[in-house]
């Protein structure tokens, strides 16, 4: 086993580049912790709120990259918090740690104080972290730590496209059967993954359209920037190395579902999905139906692994029979830090115990509607 000797803090990630390009190949990590992901991510939505790149890389005592975070810093506030990359993008959140390291809990913090210091940053907040990934435990599970609000939902696919619907009721068979003869009659279904310039434009195109007319029609936030996202996804799906794809259900030329999402060592996390409103559209389920031929079309390139991300969802329960546990970690450096880190760490036990309740969260959904709404 090989022990932490030195540690870096880098503004950029060209500095590293070829540090994170070993690391990616030898660590079990998520595709969210990926150049092609991450890099996109900060030029956009990064860039766009005003985060910095925070790089901190370890090396073993041969000068050998051993382990990296990948963070962005928020310094436009009283207190300087660094978070994973990806912000609420991403869904799974670890470091880059090559398997044979020696990183106990004192490696852990250490490198987090020395990154902090050299970086001027008074505390942490790592979201959504999973216990462990393909087998390797997540180091900052060793330091104090709390369960994340939501959890995370995924599943083992099959190992053919037929054995997806062979799977499926009779019902469920009869019901998915009938929604193709309707959407049939809009125009010939098919489902495609936008490899050209102008299939990802158009795929992106639709996506910023749907889920415009759908969060008008709630008449609630989306919570998010749907342009923003729509271009980070198009960089991201432009790349020479995609770190983003994006597949579509289509009725003739029109597109009626969407996903987007990243694949990595066999594993494909969905990031964000559309479907068109249109009732004669909508009354087929094209939601449904693109995810059938998502699991379908991953089942045929050898993906094993699906996941849908955090957060609660109907149909996230519908596909995924796993619902693993997160946590999250607020460390603080500087004195104002270590306030930060347990003001924090209050609010976000509470999110969580509003999420667990099955009275209080019914409820502040309606409460959420009605402060976004026009009620």
């Amino acid at each position: 086993m090989h022990s932490i000797m030195s540690i870096e803090a880098h503004a950029s990630w060209n500095d590293i580049a070829e540090e994170w390009r070993v690391l990616e190949q030898e660590c079990q990590i998520s595709g969210y912790q990926t150049r092609k992901w991450t890099t996109p991510w900060l030029r956009t939505i990064g860039a766009a709120h005003g985060l910095e790149p925070l790089l901190i890389l370890a090396r073993d005592e041969t000068g050998a990259p051993a382990a990296l975070l990948v963070l962005t810093v928020n310094r436009k506030t009283r207190i300087t918090v660094a978070s994973y990359a990806g912000g609420r993008d991403s869904n799974i959140n670890m470091p880059l740690v090559r398997p044979n390291m020696l990183l106990d809990r004192g490696a852990i913090h250490r490198v987090l104080t020395e990154g902090a210091r050299a970086a001027g940053v008074d505390a942490f907040s790592l979201l959504n972290q999973p216990s462990e990934w393909c087998g390797a435990a997540h180091p900052l599970a060793q330091l104090p730590s709390q369960p994340s609000p939501s959890l995370l939902h995924g599943t083992t696919l099959l190992t053919t496209s037929e054995a997806v619907v062979a799977s499926m009721s009779g019902d469920s068979k009869k019901r998915m059967r009938w929604r193709m003869r309707k959407l049939q009659d809009v125009g010939p279904v098919t489902f495609m993954q936008a490899r050209s310039p102008e299939e990802i434009v158009a795929v992106v195109d639709a996506f910023r359209r749907q889920k415009k007319v759908r969060i008008d029609a709630m008449g609630v936030s989306a919570g998010f920037d749907i342009d923003l996202v729509a271009a980070f996804m198009e960089e991201a799906a432009l790349a020479p190395e995609p770190g983003v794809e994006l597949h579509a259900l289509k009725a003739g030329e029109r597109i009626v579902a969407i996903y987007g999402g990243v694949t990595h060592a066999s594993a494909f996390h969905a990031m964000v999905n559309s479907y068109d409103t249109d009732p004669e559209v909508s009354r087929t389920s094209p939601g449904e139906l693109v995810t059938i031929r998502l699991l379908q079309a991953l089942c045929d390139r050898g993906v094993t692994k699906f996941d849908l991300g955090v957060g609660e969802a109907a149909y996230k329960d519908k596909w995924c029979e796993r619902h693993e546990p997160m946590f999250d970690s607020f460390i603080g450096i500087t004195a104002k830090g270590k306030a930060y880190a347990l003001t924090r760490s209050a609010k976000q036990s509470l999110k969580r115990n509003i999420k667990q309740s099955p009275w209080l969260w019914p409820l502040a959904k309606k409460i959420r509607a009605r402060l976004h709404g026009d009620a």
